[in-house]
């Protein structure tokens, strides 16, 4: 039995497609044809490209499978082809590239050449995402005539779609309506779907463009009861998008949001999570339009759920670009760096430059705004690297278009209508010269500008750096301390504090660039911060530093500073209108795999109130306390197993004067990897 190869509707997508998982299930197990069931495995694959990414790649490999078994050329074209659609659902165009033109090997060698009129399509779609409209136009215009030849008016018609979406994008949309108002006239009545759907579809879509809304909203509404009478429920949904569209551009929410309600109910009972993700996608940002942030944000974490069960390389970014937006706009900076950050990294994974540069953009501010000016230059150096590949691509591709010499000729065939082949070629060959030298001037001039904000940022950074790495107020204490005692001729103590002082200065400088240092290293830095202190406060507390001999403090890894603010607070102001000497403990130890740090002092203590406000969540806290609680909850975001806690009490001994402070932190035990 020979394979019949797809109709026009498979390659078109799954507006007009009704089969359900189940049924194309039980026809697979049921049937011993190879070559049925590698046909029946692809059209399962078009239907899991709603709902898993890996399960609709799943599929199609054994299609493709039984394909090299039966040596079916026609199998394995359409094959390739629909992995190419997958990419192109993932946004990773590149390898789309690959995938169609392995596809036309295969279509190449086959009598039938309507899988090779689809896969030139598909491949002319490829060139517009690339800015490359010279091959856009020589495989449009090769797969029409192959159409034309087999007088195949499915394969026109989505020709003539293609192509009347692309005059739409460039702004020509009386051309666009043109060509869909003249290719009415080949259709058959009998055609299905009607062509007449698929044609108002476009036409209302142009006249949204257009800025004739009302005609748009009108042709959609006549379109909707036939598409309900085909039972094409896909196709009602995109409809209701539509009209949602142009509700939300004239500021009608409360319609728009009846569209989009109707269109997630359809395609959500279909199990069309794809599209459930885009519809939601709207909402959220219908409710962010209207000033409901918060359902907004709630609507994206649901939606970028859906993208994640999807695992279509790419989808997610526009989620986690959104949540980080959201994030921004609010203030919430270290939420907005976890969103952003992810999204960036994933762009850089699948190796999108225009996500690179979209994301890394609110990234870089996000991280300026927090003070994290190293970070914010590491950022925008990639989002630069990346836009100036976009723009050297789009240069290139210019160059191409302008010495394929792509005018008259290329467009006599395709539109049958000399005036639109002038008015689009001169359109073409003015805008691809007038972009080739902008792009050129915009290259230089940004090459020069990129080096001198580069030395600027780096200079800016690398001082914001070294001016944030210890507290100005303690640097001028401490200097204040050493001149005290040059002027007192203890020249001792000042050797001694100085000393200290230099060793904590580079301990912490060295410490304050990774996230992790050895427990050792941090115990150096608290003993000599210490130290410092001790002296500055002319003795007037002790301190001890005890550690679980069975810790290997070399080994373990700790945020370093961790700390550091607590103990600041015993000395600033536990120890504060006391009679007698302070003392401070410092304990590190192990409990049930667990690291235990204590800081105890014999000071005055907290009240009940301000206990009370330290240990929960929206109670008002010191600054480096607050500071610590936020930095802890980004630390465990990316820690598995037991979470980093601290808690704050007194720590009242029997016959003691004062009740004393004591803070116990807890963290798991993490081994430290030596730089």
């Amino acid at each position: 039995m020979l394979s019949s190869g797809m109709r026009g509707e498979d390659y078109r997508g799954f507006y007009f497609y009704n089969r359900q998982e189940d049924d194309l299930i039980k026809a697979i197990t049921s049937t011993n044809d190879k070559t049925e069931k590698a046909r029946l495995y692809l059209e399962l694959s078009r239907f899991y490209q709603q709902r898993s990414y890996k399960a609709a790649r799943k599929s199609l490999l054994e299609a493709r499978n039984l394909a090299h078994q039966l040596n079916d050329h026609l199998l394995l074209a359409d094959s390739y082809l629909m992995e190419a659609q997958l990419h192109f659902i993932g946004y990773v165009g590149d390898s789309a590239q690959i995938l169609l033109n392995q596809a036309l090997k295969y279509a190449d060698t086959l009598d039938d050449k309507r899988p090779k009129a689809y896969i030139l399509t598909w491949l002319a779609m490829y060139y517009v995402n690339t800015s490359n409209r010279g091959e856009f136009m020589k495989n449009i215009e090769v797969a029409d005539q192959l159409f034309r030849n087999i007088n195949n008016k499915e394969g026109r018609l989505f020709i003539v779609s293609t192509l009347a979406n692309q005059l739409n994008s460039v702004g020509l949309q009386k051309e666009a309506l043109d060509i869909l108002v003249k290719a009415s006239s080949f259709f058959d009545k009998q055609m299905q779907p009607p062509g007449e759907i698929i044609i108002g579809q476009q036409l209302a879509e142009v006249y949204r463009v257009e800025g004739r809304k009302d005609t748009a909203v009108l042709m959609l509404k006549q379109l909707l009861p036939k598409v309900r009478a085909l039972n094409f429920r896909f196709l009602e949904a995109t409809l209701l998008r539509q009209l949602a569209s142009i509700a939300i551009s004239n500021k009608e929410y409360d319609d728009a949001l009846d569209y989009l309600n109707k269109a997630y109910e359809i395609t959500s009972s279909l199990k069309l999570d794809r599209t459930s993700a885009d519809i939601l996608t709207m909402l959220a940002n219908l409710y962010y339009e209207t000033g409901n942030s918060d359902l907004s944000f709630m609507l994206n974490h649901k939606v970028r759920e859906l993208r994640d069960k999807l695992r279509f390389p790419g989808v997610i970014i526009n989620t986690l670009l959104n949540l980080g937006m959201l994030a921004l706009e609010q203030n919430k900076i270290d939420t907005a760096i976890y969103w952003l950050d992810k999204g960036f990294r994933k762009a850089r994974e699948i190796g999108s430059n225009r996500a690179i540069n979209i994301v890394g953009t609110y990234l870089s501010k996000a991280y300026e705004q927090k003070g994290e000016y190293q970070k914010a230059y590491d950022v925008f150096a990639q989002k630069v690297d990346a836009e100036s590949k976009i723009n050297r691509i789009i240069a290139a591709n210019a160059a191409i278009a302008l010495s394929s010499r792509i005018e008259e000729s290329k467009m006599t065939n395709i539109l049958n209508n000399r005036r639109l082949q002038y008015r689009l070629n001169t359109f073409y060959l003015y805008g691809i010269l007038l972009l080739f030298f902008l792009v050129i001037i915009v290259l230089i001039f940004s090459w020069q500008h990129y080096k001198i904000v580069f030395r600027e940022k780096h200079s800016r950074v690398r001082e914001e750096m070294l001016r944030q790495q210890m507290n100005p107020h303690f640097i001028f204490n401490a200097l204040i301390a050493i001149q005290s005692f040059i002027y007192q001729k203890k020249s001792l103590d000042a050797v001694k504090f100085l000393d200290n002082f230099s060793t904590l200065i580079r301990l912490m400088l060295v410490s304050t660039q990774s996230d992790f240092v050895s427990l050792k290293d941090d115990i150096d830095i608290i003993t000599n911060y210490l130290r410092i202190q001790k002296l500055r406060f002319d003795e007037k507390f002790d301190f001890s530093i005890e550690c679980d001999p069975q810790l290997p403090i070399k080994e373990t890894a700790i945020p370093p500073l961790l700390t550091q603010p607590f103990i600041e607070n015993c000395i600033e102001h536990g120890f504060n209108g006391i009679e007698g000497k302070g003392f401070i403990w410092v304990k590190y130890g192990l409990s049930e795999g667990v690291l235990m740090i204590s800081i105890l002092d014999n000071g005055k203590g907290l009240d009940q109130a301000s206990l009370n406000n330290l240990n929960t969540r929206h109670g008002h806290k010191p600054m480096g306390i607050q500071i610590t609680k936020e930095r802890i909850e980004i630390l465990n975001r990316d820690i598995k197993g037991t979470p980093i806690k601290f808690n704050i009490g007194n720590n009242k001994a029997p016959g003691a004067i004062y009740p004393g402070t004591r803070v116990d932190f807890s963290l798991p035990l993490i081994k430290f990897n030596q730089p």
